[in-house]
């Protein structure tokens, strides 16, 4: 996110959404997965990545979602985007996973556009390859 005034989402929002989506995911979860959600918002942009993530960072299935506020409040625009990632990610949960990650591309979502992305990664690799090049152990 390029907006220099974002912030992180509250983390008590994060844990209240976390626990809605393993609900929600439940018959989709594989043993030792678990869900969440991370965001950062602005006054010009809203990003926000719900995830499925086995372990510890092992490895995490993320949609994330951008939208720009243009004229809405901040809850309305959180509500628009977390109803679009959620409806991506149970889509993706309900094709077996079947989707490729795409870099991000502008999409549609109830005549809203914004911007979508898949991603597999692994948070704890990233990690310490961060530590690495940095010369750190």
């Amino acid at each position: 996110m390029s907006t220099p005034d974002a912030t992180p989402l509250p983390a008590a929002l994060c844990e209240e959404v976390g626990r809605m989506l393993t609900e929600r995911y439940g018959p989709w979860l594989r043993e030792g997965e678990h869900t969440g959600v991370e965001g950062k918002q602005g006054k010009d942009e809203l990003e926000l990545s719900l995830f499925v993530e086995r372990g510890e960072g092992e490895e995490r299935w993320e949609v994330t979602v951008r939208l720009a506020p243009e004229g809405r409040d901040e809850e309305e625009v959180l509500s628009i985007a977390l109803d679009a990632a959620d409806a991506v990610l149970a889509g993706w949960l309900e094709e077996d996973r079947a989707r490729k990650p795409p870099e991000f591309e502008e999409a549609q979502y109830e005549g809203e556009t914004l911007g979508l992305r898949y991603r597999r990664w692994s948070p704890r690799l990233e990690e310490e390859g961060d530590v690495l090049l940095k010369g750190g152990a």
